[in-house]
């Protein structure tokens, strides 16, 4: 509202400014020509390059792009294909099967490994959830309560928890060990002192920008557990 309405001269923001914000842009200049797409570094590809420069310029007006003096400058045949709309052809997509079977963990497992239906669908790489599914299964704590398809549904509830806090995968992985461990426990809900433990540590304003920046993406865990109303048994006073 700020740069639309003229009171700034400029905004900064992420790629996704990329995904058809219609703000009235002249000129789009890049920081960066990479990014960390969730599970790598990497560079940005000419689609993605000309899907961000195109916020520039509207309707009868054309927009520039280029980049900011600590970045390099774009290849001369990128800016080319972006400025001609010449990208590479999609010829696969990243799938997995959404049908699942939640008759036993091995059901599951075996539909998530179901192979597409069709040879534009690319089987997409294990995700987490499923590395998790396959090392809490074996867990002592929870193997016990997994005979029933109500409790296999509720440990991939807890598997499909998002890794807000961009750790490694065996941290995140005793993480949703623990939830699912409060998820197939008696009472069925996750243990209300461990959710304040964890609140209160992050409960602080202290500290530079990146301590900052963790603790928001730390809160976001349970914020999405807050959100998820058959997980804590007051789930309204945790989303407030």
């Amino acid at each position: 509202e700020l740069f639309q309405s003229g009171e700034v001269d400029f905004i900064v923001a992420t790629d996704a400014i990329g995904m058809g914000l219609n703000l009235q842009v002249d000129h789009v200049a890049f920081a960066s020509l990479g990014k960390f797409d969730g599970s790598r570094r990497r560079p940005l590809t000419p689609a993605e390059i000309g899907q961000i420069a195109g916020r520039a310029g509207r309707f009868r007006a054309d927009g520039t792009f280029g980049t900011t003096g600590d970045s390099k400058p774009i290849p001369d045949d990128v800016v080319e294909r972006v400025e001609a709309h010449e990208f590479e052809a999609v010829r696969t997509i990243q799938w997995r099967n959404a049908a699942l079977d939640f008759e036993s963990v091995e059901a599951l497992q075996a539909s998530l490994a179901r192979p597409s239906p069709h040879p534009a669908l690319r089987r997409a790489r294990e995700a987490v959830d499923e590395i998790a599914l396959a090392a809490l299964a074996d867990d002592p704590e929870i193997s016990p309560h997994l005979g029933r398809p109500d409790a296999v549904r509720r440990l991939w509830a807890a598997c499909q928890l998002p890794d807000f806090r961009r750790v490694t995968t065996d941290q995140h992985v005793r993480l949703i060990g623990r939830v699912a461990r409060g998820l197939l426990g008696p009472q069925g809900r996750l243990p209300e002192s461990w959710i304040e433990a964890e609140i209160q540590k992050l409960d602080r304003t202290d500290g530079e920008v990146d301590a900052l920046a963790a603790r928001l993406a730390h809160i976001r865990t349970w914020t999405y557990a807050a959100n998820r109303s058959d997980w804590l048994t007051d789930a309204e006073r945790w989303r407030d």
